[in-house]
């Protein structure tokens, strides 16, 4: 009688542990299908615990459908439940390929149980993981259209498995950095690096040089020389000898982008002998010195990519 009785209850638990194993390699079978179809919201419904995080559109199909190198192809390779003091827990090895005839990769699913059946963990192997995306400067970053985030800040964004499209946005268009992709999962951080467009340095350096050149013209005593147009009042300058550099840097702040050049030029004259000129000094006698020049500004690009340059000082 014992020994039936010990039959009987062996028989119950394989059969138990047989069921779960096909409901958990059910589940599985689910969540690979909805991955590969690009049915976010189903594999999101099959994962336990799991909230819409910083980015809740990238857990839509919408978005999902679109992202290249989706698993597909996938293949169950062995499905282990275990029974234990702390609940039903179970385990699916799984091949699979990067998108169609993508390589190959394997994966551990880890699962639990709960009322509504076998879930995937939240830790588990191909479930929506973070990833820390970052641009190095103010403007907006967004992740295959679905998300974005101003100022530069750290984007963790949590999506399924894929590749993703990462592009940068300057609200005052005159920044650009190059997109990449990003696939996920993966523990690395992506940086943008934004910096002014190629073409609007170009316009902001030949305005510089504009004002400059007209700042020689009139022998550095015009309007546009500014306040800094040393040393006219003590040389009367013949000649600027050729090769100065603009020296333009551009920054950015919150009401646009600013423009600052410090250019500096070699000059060739006669001392004057007025203005600040030592006691020794001698009228006429030929001499050379720097004149250095400020010039600071705004920066701002229209709709139509029309840059306007504007200079404060």
């Amino acid at each position: 009688m014992g020994a039936l009785v010990l039959a009987v209850a062996t028989w119950l638990v394989i059969s138990y542990l047989n069921d779960d194993a096909r409901q958990v390699r059910g589940t599985v079978a689910s969540y690979l299908a909805a991955l590969e179809e690009g049915d976010a919201e189903t594999a999101v419904a099959l994962i336990a615990g799991r909230g819409q995080g910083e980015c809740p559109d990238l857990l839509t199909s919408a978005v999902y459908s679109t992202v290249a190198a989706r698993p597909t192809d996938a293949e169950i390779t062995d499905v282990r439940v275990n029974a234990d003091d702390d609940g039903p827990a179970a385990s699916a090895s799984v091949s699979y390929a990067r998108g169609e005839d993508g390589e190959r990769a394997t994966a551990q699913l880890t699962l639990s149980r709960d009322s509504d059946g076998w879930r995937l963990d939240g830790d588990s192997d191909l479930v929506p993981s973070p990833t820390q995306i970052v641009a190095n400067g103010p403007g907006e970053v967004w992740v295959s259209g679905g998300c974005g985030v101003v100022d530069g800040r750290v984007l963790l964004a949590e999506a399924l498995p894929g590749t993703y499209d990462v592009i940068y946005r300057d609200p005052f268009r005159v920044a650009e950095a190059a997109p990449v992709e990003v696939t996920i999962p993966t523990t690395g951080r992506t940086e943008l690096d934004p910096a002014p467009a190629a073409e609007i340095v170009d316009t902001v350096t030949a305005q510089v040089t504009g004002w400059v050149e007209e700042c020689l013209a009139s022998g550095y005593a015009g309007p546009v020389c500014g306040e800094e147009s040393v040393p006219a009042d003590w040389l009367d300058v013949t000649s600027t000898r050729e090769g100065w550099d603009p020296d333009l840097g551009m920054s950015v702040h919150e009401d646009g982008w600013h423009f600052q050049a410090l250019p500096i030029l070699e000059v060739e004259g006669t001392l004057s002998c007025e203005g600040d000129a030592s006691p020794s000094c001698v009228p006429g006698e030929p001499a050379d010195a720097r004149a250095y020049l400020v010039l600071r500004g705004t920066v701002a690009v229209d709709d139509r990519g029309a840059v306007t340059v504007t200079r404060t000082s």
